[in-house]
C-alpha cells in the first residue's frame, strides 16, 4: 500500500529531445515534464536481478511513485533528476491493484570531471 506521507522525496523528471546544433549535428537537451513525490530508497540485489536483467547494483536507486495516468514514463526518453544528480531509468513497473504505484529503477549518471 502506498502511504503518501512516505513519499518525502522530491524527483524532478525530464524528457530527453535531440535539438540540431547548427553545424549538422544533433544535441541532446532536457525539458522539465513534472515535479513529483516520491519514496526512494537504496536497491541490493532482488528480484529486479532476474526480472530486468539488471547486475550491477551500486548508485542503483529505486523510486516508488503515486500512479499517474496522465505521465507514463518512459526509460527511452525520461531521465530523474534528484538531490542535484541525474539517474537513468533502468526498468518501469506499475504495481498494485488498480495501478496504485509506479516502481522506476534508475542508476546514477557518473559525469566525467
Amino acid at each position: 500500500m502506498f502511504k503518501s506521507r512516505q513519499a518525502n522525496k522530491r524527483v524532478e523528471i525530464y524528457e530527453t529531445t535531440l535539438v540540431a546544433d547548427g553545424v549538422g549535428g544533433s544535441t541532446a537537451t532536457f525539458a522539465l515534464t513534472a515535479t513529483r513525490w516520491a519514496i526512494v530508497e537504496d536497491m541490493k540485489a532482488s528480484s529486479y536481478q532476474s526480472e530486468a536483467g539488471i547486475t550491477d547494483f551500486t548508485n542503483t536507486y529505486k523510486f516508488t511513485f503515486r500512479y499517474d495516468a496522465d505521465l507514463t514514463i518512459n526509460p527511452v526518453i525520461h531521465i530523474l533528476k534528484y538531490g542535484g544528480l541525474e539517474y537513468s531509468i533502468l526498468d518501469v513497473k506499475t504495481d498494485g491493484f488498480k495501478h496504485v504505484l509506479q516502481i522506476v529503477i534508475a542508476k546514477q549518471i557518473l559525469g566525467l570531471d
